[in-house]
């Protein structure tokens, strides 16, 4: 693995809870807030603006991505 993935992965790990809690809180589905959040991390790792965002904007960030990807888990 490369150095820049290594840390992008390591950058995008601490959200990943985060992720889950938001899609489980709107899906009420296991199986569903899992597929939303691992769509949502991939989403993250692939966006190069999120890894120079100050944290507060990386949450933000965050909430937008779990919302946006469990809302395509209801339909």
């Amino acid at each position: 693995m490369s150095t820049e993935l290594e840390s992008r992965a390591k950058a995008v790990k601490g959200y990943e809870v985060r992720c889950y809690q938001i899609c489980f809180y709107i899906l009420k589905n296991e199986e569903k807030a899992l597929r939303a959040a691992l769509a949502c991390v991939e989403a993250l790792l692939l966006d190069d603006s999120f890894f120079n965002m100050q944290e507060i904007e990386q949450l933000e960030v965050v909430r937008r991505a779990s919302i946006r990807y469990s809302l395509k888990q209801v339909g």
